[in-house]
């Protein structure tokens, strides 16, 4: 049997195997993924198709016997090209079946999408950045002298997520989305790993929300364009990642507004960025975060991508940690902050977004500059921030600047020496979507980094970064 019959024959089966299944299939609802603050992606996935998993070829092709050229029969001569003239046919069906392909779970009520980014990333930092290819902020000035400049390339930022949609409960939809990246656990060591971002289960409808599981804060829950993956953290940005169980109530006053109220219980010590904080641990409670929003204007995207065009809220967190010295003393800090967040697309080119937050022992939720508490005293640091942004497509859906501001600003007396005292950091950005799979981006920085009694620091640093998504 010649390649090309060969192929004939295995287009045919995939066709007829096809055909068989979507006789007796069920359809497959369509997928709506959102993956928190990274770009969604999907499958192309569409309904009306259904493929088991378990499907096989229902049955084995015939052994063909005389495989030389020249002792091929009329007949068989004659067959091939009847199979030749199918062949566009038959690679049109399996193009169509490839681009409605999606993927069934066990359960056949169970749906799962799958995408991710890769991510390369190159810096060049004029000041020492904490930490290498992820910068938090400087490390402290120098001696005069000492060159402090560096380079660093990183894939870390490359992410995997996961959807699944479930059947209905009720009139509660249900779900669950999972997503890591190639970080490690803690952020700052400059190793590979697999760092879970979200793995959180939900029930929704038009007026509820109930999830559980590893997922953004919600307390001060936006983040700037940048392409760090700091995103301002520990520079005015306060709202990280942790496990909590949240219940969400939305109110729709008109079909262009809507209220959403928040409430949450949530980890108290998270040890996502700096491992450090497992000097302290939690009070026998729980955080409870809290957050009340009011959104306007037209619903833009689809599924759990929609926004309004302009967004404010108001949130807060309270707490407890407690710090242990055996045989010494043992210190409760008060943890709890209160923020604001405004999003505004003034038009469908121009828009602002931003944050600010005050409070007390704030380390794991960003604020502070990473520091929950006074290394000698082990009281809660009180401090105070916030970030702005101003962004602009130049090019619908194609190029795109983003300029911005972020600040961290602990209460010096509640400092111990050799701490962070202040962390601030402007930034402009230049991304260009290629197409909806492939982007470009620069970024240039200014970041400055102030201690008590040891050397402040400074410097421009310099981000370029290529991203294929799949």
């Amino acid at each position: 049997m010649t390649p090309r019959v060969r192929a004939c024959c295995v287009a045919a089966l995939l066709v007829y195997a096809v055909r068989s299944t979507a006789q007796v299939g069920v359809e497959s609802p369509p997928v709506s993924p959102n993956v928190g603050y990274a770009p969604a992606a999907t499958t192309g996935q569409q309904s009306g198709m259904a493929v088991s998993p378990f499907a096989s070829t229902p049955f084995a092709a015939p052994p063909v016997t005389g495989n030389s050229e020249n002792n091929k029969p009329d007949s068989q001569e004659k067959q091939e090209l009847v199979e030749q003239a199918k062949l566009p046919t038959i690679e049109e069906s399996v193009t169509e079946l490839s681009k409605k392909l999606t993927v069934t779970l066990l359960d056949d009520n169970f749906k799962l999408t799958v995408g991710g980014a890769i991510t390369a990333d190159f810096f060049f930092n004029s000041a020492r950045p904490v930490a290498p290819g992820t910068p938090y902020y400087l490390t402290p000035g120098p001696v005069s002298g000492i060159r402090q400049n560096t380079f660093d390339a990183s894939a870390r930022q490359t992410a995997l997520f996961a959807l699944i949609t479930g059947p209905k409960i009720g009139d509660f939809e249900t779900g669950a989305q999972v997503r890591a990246n190639l970080y490690s656990n803690p952020i700052i060591a400059d190793q590979y790993g697999l760092l879970p971002l979200q793995a959180f289960g939900y029930l929704k409808n038009g007026d509820w929300r109930f999830a559980a599981g590893l997922q953004p804060d919600i307390f001060n829950p936006l983040n700037p364009t940048v392409l760090p993956f700091t995103v301002l953290i520990a520079t005015g940005n306060t709202g990280l990642i942790r496990s909590q169980a949240r219940i969400e109530r939305f109110i729709h006053p008109s079909d262009e507004s809507q209220v959403t109220f928040t409430l949450g219980v949530s980890e108290p010590i998270p040890t996502l960025v700096d491992d450090e904080f497992r000097i302290s641990e939690d009070n026998g409670w729980p955080n409870v975060e809290g957050r009340a929003g009011l959104a306007l204007g037209p619903l833009v995207g689809e599924g759990q991508d929609a926004r309004r065009p302009f967004e404010i809220g108001i949130s807060g967190v309270i707490g407890q940690i407690r710090t242990t010295v055996p045989a010494q003393t043992q210190v409760v800090a008060s943890v709890w902050g209160l923020g604001s967040d405004l999003r505004w697309a003034i038009t469908n080119r121009f828009g602002v977004q931003g944050e600010v937050y005050v409070g007390q022992t704030l380390g794991t939720y960003g604020g502070g500059i990473l520091q929950d508490i006074n290394s000698v005293t082990f009281r809660g640091v009180h401090s105070a921030g916030g970030w702005c942004e101003v962004y602009c497509y130049l090019c619908p859906d194609k190029l795109h600047s983003h300029i911005g501001y972020g600040i961290d600003d602990p209460l010096d007396r509640d400092l111990a020496l050799g701490q962070r005292l202040r962390n601030e950091a402007y930034f402009a950005n230049l991304i260009w979507d290629v197409t909806q799979a492939f982007r470009v981006g620069g970024e240039v920085t200014y970041r400055k980094t102030a201690y008590t009694m040891l050397r402040n620091n400074d410097g421009v640093g310099f981000q370029f970064q290529v991203q294929w998504k799949f």
